[in-house]
């Protein structure tokens, strides 16, 4: 559904079956003729249609903006009945070249169409032994990463990016049923024998059932996964909407932005102008406070370490910048152990992290304000899986050796406390600051970006 201000700028045709045989006589006057006289006027619109039916009247009414030619079709591909003559219409459409050109290059997978079965004995039969001789870690993430995606290249097809033809619940049997459909038809053009008209005719028709029943089951799939995923849900919302989670016009520093380039080279500006890049002394620096009383010594971890920090990864398709989904590091995790364990100790002996590992995708998410505005966005981070499993194995690690010099009032990231704790602990607080006629001053504060 076109908003009334898209209308007014766009070319656009609407034709259908109104029956008011009385529309084109200026002395007959309803409210309904009024109504559609009042939408015509508004949006400028002419009525095109002249040719009449059997019964000298014409039901089927063409509001256009621009010049169209309308003859009758004495062709038809399917019967006419005594009141709606089959009509040609002939118009010219102005096709505009896409402004912003996106990197085809890339390599992308498609693992909704992987061959799962063949793809996971791949992964299982890999002889990862040849880590063991790097010392260098980026080369070591090379030869991983190759190896990774020599498998894929074997089973995961690859596709581009591109605006889905067809409606989502529209399934392969019934695109391939389309696509017999227009065959028959073109076939019928061309060489005008009956056997491609009754074909097209048949397609037609079974057609027209298969996207009611898919278009039933799709909305019950969607109503059944609101309690479990509620993502899907607001997903078909937006879509009926004809919207996106990021508008098609947006607006920065002061200026109006509608192309998809103008519109990431502006969040990338804007993200951009809040992140300061470390000095290359910041980087190289080592830490010179007070080290007198270590809490812990050196450590490595072993293939059990790694391996529980698969399982908590959570099974999506999410993937960061090296396009490796989580679901499948966690489904293959006793395979990745092993190699992943001497890539991150290797990590840990030279002090150092992967360089591929600190390249992540950059999605915004709306905060507050103007959902139009790009200032009111916030970059969230799409890391690899393998770097979220380093931090988890780390994080283990390490937490277990420090909790104990956490401070008691800390519920922010730390384990079985939350938001709920920490107000319970405050109504707490204040309950025994009342009772002793104390005064309590709370300070609250929010970094915005």
């Amino acid at each position: 559904m076109y908003s009334l201000e898209v209308l007014l700028s766009e070319k656009f045709l609407v034709l259908g079956d109104y029956n008011m045989p009385d529309f084109l006589d200026v002395n007959n006057f309803s409210a309904k003729k009024q109504l559609v006289t009042e939408f015509q006027s508004f949006y400028n619109l002419k009525q095109c249609n002249s040719v009449c039916n059997s019964l000298n009247r014409i039901l089927d009414l063409v509001f256009s903006n621009f010049d169209c030619v309308i003859v009758r079709d004495n062709n038809p591909l399917v019967a006419e009945d005594l009141y709606h003559p089959a009509l040609h219409i002939t118009f010219e459409v102005d096709i505009k070249s896409k402004k912003f050109v996106q990197n085809r290059n890339v390599k992308r997978y498609n693992f909704r169409k992987a061959n799962y079965i063949e793809l996971y004995n791949s992964i299982l039969e890999t002889d990862w032994s040849f880590l063991n001789m790097c010392e260098d870690l980026d080369m070591a993430m090379d030869l991983f990463y190759q190896k990774v995606y020599s498998v894929f290249d074997l089973h995961v097809p690859l596709y581009r990016d591109y605006k889905r033809k067809y409606p989502k619940w529209y399934g392969s049997e019934l695109i391939n049923n389309i696509k017999l459909k227009s065959y028959n038809l073109r076939k019928y053009k061309q060489t005008n024998l009956n056997i491609y008209l009754v074909e097209y005719k048949n397609l037609r028709k079974n057609i027209k059932l298969q996207i009611d029943m898919a278009y039933k089951n799709y909305l019950s799939n969607i109503q059944n996964s609101i309690h479990d995923d509620p993502n899907v849900f607001w997903s078909y919302i937006n879509a009926k909407k004809d919207c996106t989670r990021i508008p098609g016009k947006m607006t920065y520093a002061d200026q109006e932005l509608d192309t998809p380039g103008s519109i990431v080279n502006a969040f990338a500006d804007y993200f951009g102008s809040v992140y300061r890049t470390p000095s290359v002394q910041a980087l190289n620096g080592k830490y010179e406070g007070n080290t007198s009383g270590d809490i812990f010594s050196m450590f490595f971890l072993d293939s059990k370490d790694v391996e529980m920090a698969i399982k908590k990864l959570k099974p999506k398709l999410t993937s960061g910048y090296d396009n490796v989904p989580a679901f499948i590091v966690r489904d293959c995790g006793n395979v990745f152990a092993n190699p992943l364990k001497t890539i991150f100790n290797i990590s840990l002996r030279l002090g150092t992290f992967p360089t591929i590992w600190k390249t992540a995708r950059v999605c915004p998410i709306f905060k507050n304000g103007d959902v139009s505005d790009v200032t009111s966005y916030r970059p969230v981070a799409l890391l690899s899986s393998f770097a979220k499993v380093f931090e988890i194995a780390l994080h283990g690690r390490i937490y277990s050796a420090t909790r104990n010099l956490l401070s008691p009032y800390q519920h922010g990231f730390v384990a079985n406390k939350s938001t709920v704790t920490n107000l319970v602990t405050l109504s707490q607080f204040l309950s025994n600051a009342l009772d002793n006629n104390y005064q309590v001053d709370v300070i609250y504060t929010d970094i915005s970006k």
